[in-house]
Parts: structure tokens; sequence; C-alpha cells
């Protein structure tokens, strides 16, 4: 394992137009302050612009949507997954201490086990791994045959982190435990060389490790009303034993129309990355924030967005183009007054 760190700066160094455009009906929700004035169970997210509310994209949930993808584009592009029940047993633990034996236990396996166990059967087999891991690796622990067909099924691999399960996902300073397990990982896969941190945690940022990417809000094109419109629709939940409509499970949700066009900017900190072809983990220079993210743009041509995605809504077209000295910017003003804004933080293009 080698530590391949992206220097922090301040300097934005590339910047990408990116078109968001709905296909089906789009609900990106706001926040708790819009959901309680609001008077339907599920709002739109709105910004006042002038006399306005308009809807608006946060760029959070973009920044989420793209990493997202970029986590599912790397593994599917490097490949050499692994279960993490190799990976335990490869894991050389006789040599640490009992805190560290203890802290990889907890972190890595019971924080893998309690997205499908309740707590007390993660403790039970917590206490028998660190009372003999030893026996785990010699194939005698764990006894419950649920739990070892679990951690066969979860798949890990070198190239990209699990950000969901603490001890599976990137962080700095690299803890005693977390290189236990990443020398278990580079063996279990059988690479010859891994870096640290992976290269969507090098671009989007962790624990410790600040994001290489910023993302400004996504606003609506044209006029409310006229090019786009908010609408509601009422929807009840269907009571699985009679067929019928659930009793008092009737709600009301906002939504934009299709057709409407939000625009915003991404802006990378970095060097301009060369075809996005091959797998990005044994790259280690400052081309990787840009590489991942067009990776992720690439991807995102086609996506889904927001609320309600397995009911039909929140189907999008993503295009993007980079932004230049000739770039035009939109004559509504904010996204204009965003576009001279990102303009002038290109330090180069």
């Amino acid at each position: 394992m080698e530590l391949a760190i992206i220097p922090f700066t301040h300097r934005f160094t590339l910047a990408y137009e990116v078109t968001i455009r709905a296909v089906s009906e789009l609900t990106v929700g706001g926040g708790s302050l819009e959901q309680a004035t609001s008077p339907f169970d599920i709002a739109v997210a709105k910004m006042p612009i002038g006399d306005k509310l308009v809807p608006y994209i946060p760029a959070s949930t973009v920044k989420g949507l793209l990493r997202a993808i970029a986590e599912e584009a790397v593994r599917e592009m490097c490949g050499g997954e692994v279960a993490l029940y190799d990976v335990l047993k490869a894991a050389e633990l006789d040599g640490e201490d009992k805190e560290v034996r203890r802290e990889f236990v907890e972190k890595v396996v019971g924080k893998a086990l309690r997205q499908f166990f309740d707590e007390k059967a993660v403790e039970d087999v917590e206490r028998k791994l660190a009372e003999g891991y030893g026996d785990f690796v010699r194939g005698a622990l764990p006894r419950e045959p649920e739990v070892e067909d679990v951690l066969k099924r979860i798949r890990v691999t070198p190239h990209v982190c699990n950000p969901v399960v603490e001890g599976l996902a990137c962080e700095l300073p690299i803890r005693r435990y977390k290189e236990a397990y990443l020398k278990a990982l580079k063996k279990a896969a059988n690479v010859d060389r891994m870096y640290y941190p992976c290269p969507v945690c090098r671009t989007f940022g962790a624990p410790g490790y600040a994001s290489n990417v910023h993302v400004t809000n996504f606003y609506p094109e044209g006029e409310l009303g006229v090019n786009y419109f908010i609408l509601t629709r009422r929807h009840v939940a269907i009571d699985r034993t009679t067929g019928a409509a659930a009793e008092g499970k009737l709600f009301e949700m906002e939504y934009v129309t299709p057709g409407a066009t939000f625009k915003g900017y991404i802006l990378v900190k970095g060097k301009p990355a060369g075809n996005i072809s091959g797998c990005p983990s044994q790259l280690t220079g400052d081309e990787v924030p840009d590489y991942v993210v067009r990776l992720a743009l690439e991807k995102a041509k086609r996506a889904l967005l927001g609320r309600r995605k397995s009911a039909g809504m929140g189907e999008v077209e993503v295009e993007y183009t980079p932004v230049s000295s000739n770039t035009q910017c939109p004559p509504w003003r904010p996204l204009g007054e965003i576009c001279q804004w990102v303009k002038g933080a290109v330090a180069t293009i």
C-alpha cells in the first residue's frame, strides 16, 4: 500500500458546465424548513430569487449522485473484487496488540454485519472473534452459517473503498487496525500495488481529506409558468393484503414537469486527464480528480435523481461541456453570475 495524496490547493484548474434535463417528473426534496412550511407532504426544493420561489437542485444532491456513479464505474472498470470473508482470513493479527484486534473486529467485521443482523447477534460474533481470531482463520469461526454466508457475499475491491462501512472506508490519518485491513485486502486481491486513498476519495473527499471538486447549485433555465411548471400529484399506498387503498396513507407531492432544464457548474482541482479508459486506481498524479469526474459525467448521461425513482419519476439526461474564456454565460441573472464566477475561478484551462 502506498499513499497517493493530491496536495490541497484553493486553485481550480478545470471547470465544466453541466445541464440536467428532466425526462420524467422530477422531485428533488427540500430541507426541513421547506417541509415544515409547505402544505404538501413532499415539497420540491426551492430558492427565493427576486419575488419568486424557483425550483433548484442542491449541489450536495448532484455531488452525491456523481460520487455514487463514480464508485460503481470504478468497480466495473477495475474488477478485482474479493469476498470480505477471504480478506478477514488473510488478515495477520497475531502480531498486533489487543486494541488493534478489538478495533479490527468491531470496525470491519461488526460494522459490516450490522447492516444485516441485530445487535445481539453481531455482539456474539464479535465476542467469539475477539476470543479466538486465529480459530476463525483456521475455519472454526464464525459457526453461524448465515454470518459466514453474508461475509462471503460482501464484495470489496482494492480499487475503490466502501464508504458505508466505517472500517472499509478511506480516512486519514490511517489507523492501525485499518492498516491491517488494507494489507489483508492487498493479499486477498493479489495485487502488486495498492494506492490509498482510493481514486474516488481523492476526488470527492473522505474523513481527514478535503474534496478536490466543487459543485454549484443547479438552477432552471427559462421562466416558471412558461418553460416549466411545478405541479402536484396525489399518491396512495396499496394495502398488500386487500389490494385496496390503504387507509390514512394518502399523500401529496410536488414535482417539476418533464422538459425542465437545470444548469450548474463543476470545478476541479488538478491537471487535465487524458482519455477516459482503463482503471484509474493506478493513477497517482493530479489528473485523478478530472479523470473521475469525467468518468462519472460520462456514465451519468442517463440517470435517476430525486424522489420516487422506483415509481417512474426522476429520470434525467446529463450533458457537460468544458468552460473556457469563450463560454457564453446564460442571460438569466443567477446562472449568469455563477458562470462569471466560475470563469474567474478557473486559473488555467
